[in-house]
């Protein structure tokens, strides 16, 4: 039976802010790779969607997320978080919410350092809570204003709990490392259009037939100087998935950004 809880008044309010900002469909989960600045300093960028259909069926989702970007000579971290939330037909179909913080800084101009942590609860994949703990290197294979190469490799520490009495087969506790892998392409298409390609591969290092991948791209246009239109299509697929969830999920997905 699909979870009836009510929105956490918190929530609700950063939701509701969002929202008041945000034109589109539905959104893709964050990607903590897409979003890096070239920019010194501070930035603060805020995103978010809604979407509401009345007829046969009610629906109302919204989501929202916000970055913070810093970067100083070979340092740079972000805080990424977002939250999303969806209701048909008076019962809660989406709750999900997710936060990741991740350090680097630059060894030589080809190698960069990693450290990162996450957060994240999605009541519809069964995920109570999930936690990791990372490092590894960035490698810059190419960097233009015209195109951008990365590679990433970082082992980690993971930890899920997820609830119990919504899994039989799979484990309702789990806490294994993992080999995290992306590769990040970044073009640059005209004066005001930018797309981003970035692939996930993280297989568990205990157990390789556990295996995880997303790929998500996002084509950007700049509307103005501080507003953007997206859109994104988000791949992901999981090889041992908790009970009564589906290994592939496919999602295409629009929304709008602000940075400041």
């Amino acid at each position: 039976m699909p979870h009836r809880s009510p929105l956490p008044a918190r929530r609700a309010a950063f939701l509701t802010v969002l929202a008041v900002l945000a034109v589109g469909g539905a959104r893709a989960q964050v990607n903590v790779e897409k979003m890096r600045t070239e920019r010194q300093g501070f930035r603060l960028t805020l995103g978010g969607d809604v979407a509401a259909r009345t007829g046969n069926s009610d629906l109302v989702e919204v989501g929202g997320r916000a970055r913070l970007d810093y970067r100083r000579a070979r340092l740079y971290t972000f805080l990424v978080g977002s939250v999303r939330y969806g209701k048909q037909g008076g019962q809660v179909f989406k709750n999900q919410a997710f936060a990741h913080l991740r350090y680097n800084y630059g060894l030589t101009r080809v190698v960069v350092a990693e450290a990162f942590t996450q957060i994240e609860e999605d009541a519809f994949t069964r995920l109570r809570l999930r936690t990791l703990l990372g490092a590894g290197v960035r490698l810059r294979y190419l960097e233009t204003d015209a195109a951008g190469l990365y590679q990433g490799s970082s082992v980690m520490i993971e930890h899920e709990r997820l609830d119990p009495a919504k899994v039989v087969v799979h484990p309702d506790r789990v806490t294994a490392p993992r080999w995290s892998n992306y590769v990040s392409l970044h073009l640059s298409l005209g004066e005001t259009a930018t797309l981003v390609n970035i692939v996930y591969v993280q297989p568990r290092l205990d157990a390789f037939d556990d295996l995880r991948i997303l790929d998500e791209a996002t084509m950007s246009f700049t509307l103005t100087k501080n507003l953007n239109v997206n859109v994104t299509f988000n791949l992901r697929y999981d090889s041992l998935p908790p009970d009564g969830v589906e290994s592939l999920d496919v999602t295409v997905r629009n929304g709008v950004t602000f940075s400041f």
